[in-house]
C-alpha cells in the first residue's frame, strides 16, 4: 500500500510540473502584454478621440448613400462638387467639415475623387478626410463599395497611395481629386 501510494504522489508531481512547464511563459506572456496594452488602447482608443474619428465614418457613409443616390437621379453622373449635394439639399453644410477642427469656416475639408469607373473596383476610393487630433494620426475612407473606415496614419497613407497606383495602372491616368480650399 505503501508503494501505491508513492506511485500517486509521484503521478501527481509529474502532473505539477507539467502544468509548472506551461504556466510560467503564459505568465510571462500576460506580463508582457499587460505592460503594453495600455499604450497601445490608450492611444487608439482615447475617450475623447473616438467619438470624432466615429463621427467622421458616419459623415463619409451618410455621404456615401447621397452619392448613391445622386446618381440614380443623375442617370450615374456623379456631382462635380461635394458642394452642390448641399445646394440641393441632399447634404446638410457640417457632414462635409472635419469633425477634429470644430470652428473650422471651411465649406469643405474632403478630399473627394471625381471620376469613377464602372464597373467599381475594390479598395477604390470615393473621398477621405484626413483627422489631426491631439493623439491621432491618420484618417477616415469613403470607400467606393459604400464602406467608411478610420485608419491609423501608416494605413492611412497606404490605402491613398495604393487607389492612386491602381488607377493609374487601370486607366493610365491619375484619378482626379478634389481637394478642399
Amino acid at each position: 500500500m505503501i508503494e501505491n501510494e508513492s506511485e500517486i504522489e509521484r503521478g501527481s508531481r509529474k502532473g505539477g510540473s507539467s502544468r509548472r512547464r506551461w504556466l510560467f511563459p503564459v505568465l510571462i506572456t500576460g506580463i508582457v502584454l499587460a505592460a503594453l496594452l495600455p499604450f497601445q488602447i490608450r492611444s487608439y482608443l482615447d475617450p475623447r478621440e473616438l467619438p470624432k474619428r466615429l463621427l467622421a465614418c458616419s459623415n463619409l457613409r451618410a455621404i456615401g448613400q447621397v452619392l448613391h443616390e445622386y446618381g440614380i437621379q443623375n442617370d450615374g453622373q456623379r456631382p462635380s462638387d461635394l458642394s452642390l449635394l448641399v445646394e440641393q439639399g441632399f447634404l446638410e453644410p457640417d457632414i462635409l467639415r472635419n469633425p477634429f477642427e470644430p470652428g473650422s469656416t471651411d465649406q469643405c475639408d474632403l478630399f473627394f475623387v471625381l471620376d469613377f469607373p464602372d464597373p467599381i473596383q475594390t479598395g477604390y476610393i470615393a473621398a477621405y478626410l484626413p483627422l489631426k487630433g491631439r493623439k491621432t494620426e491618420g484618417g477616415a475612407i469613403l470607400f467606393a463599395d459604400g464602406h467608411a473606415e478610420y485608419l491609423p496614419a501608416p494605413k492611412f497613407t497606404e490605402a491613398i497611395e495604393k487607389f492612386k497606383r491602381d488607377y493609374k495602372q487601370a486607366h493610365a491616368v491619375p484619378p482626379r481629386i478634389l481637394i478642399p480650399e
